[in-house]
């Protein structure tokens, strides 16, 4: 099961080239011209970051959406030095839990971890078949507090605070490359929270095979090997 629906990416068109012009600006050499071929400059720009200059990685902005993943899972995610990270509101966003079963709902619009063993900073954690079913009986009961705010006049910015915490949002990120890969090395070990383990994985797999030449290397070298914990 995935903590999230969807995870795509874009990749700035222009990529290429003004990663590379950040090469001549940062090295004042006539071998990084511009009339070197697309296919050259990915390779030389490959090189440079993998010998250590992940600042070139700056030039190299990235576009994610994320659909329906948990709310202090997101919240986590914002923490980093992204440079953008939008977040859906819950304060215009709440009228499809005014109408319908609560149970169904939560189901859809609520995440709680699923039945089974998870690796934790503090060993494995267990999630029993009981202990699924009463946290989704505790988030239905959520929506029907929700209800009872909004018919008793309260705003949808007042009425949210009842809601669980693991109601589903989406997120659209603005990153460059060099911020990604930064926060790959120290969300991606063992100890990390599996909900935010799988978004940065989901990141990785949505990532345009172009930057495989400078991704890769770097993955190999550092993913699930920071020592820190978060």
């Amino acid at each position: 099961m995935l903590t999230y629906k969807s995870l795509s990416c874009q990749l700035n068109p222009n990529w290429v080239d003004w990663s590379y012009k950040s090469l001549t600006v940062c090295y004042h050499s006539d071998s990084y011209g511009d009339s070197v071929d697309r296919e050259r400059k990915i390779e030389k720009i490959a090189e440079v970051v993998r010998k250590g200059h992940k600042s070139i990685a700056r030039n190299i902005d990235l576009f994610f959406h994320i659909e329906l993943a948990p709310h202090d899972s997101l919240m986590q995610i914002r923490t980093h030095k992204f440079l953008d990270c939008q977040i859906t509101s819950q304060r215009y966003t709440g009228d499809h839990l005014l109408t319908g079963d609560p149970s169904e709902l939560a189901e859809q619009y609520f995440y709680f971890r699923p039945e089974g063993y998870y690796q934790t900073r503090n060993g494995v954690e267990t999630i029993s078949r009981a202990t699924y079913k009463a946290a989704k009986e505790y988030q239905a009961s959520t929506i029907y507090y929700y209800r009872d705010m909004i018919a008793d006049g309260c705003e949808p910015e007042t009425a949210r605070s009842v809601l669980a915490q693991g109601i589903r949002q989406s997120a659209s990120i603005h990153c460059n490359l060099q911020a990604l890969l930064d926060f790959i090395h120290v969300r991606s070990t063992r100890d990390v929270q599996w909900e935010v383990r799988q978004i940065v994985d989901g990141m990785i797999d949505a990532l345009p095979e172009e930057l495989d030449s400078i991704v890769d290397p770097f993955l190999r070298k550092f993913y699930g090997k920071n020592t820190s914990t978060f």
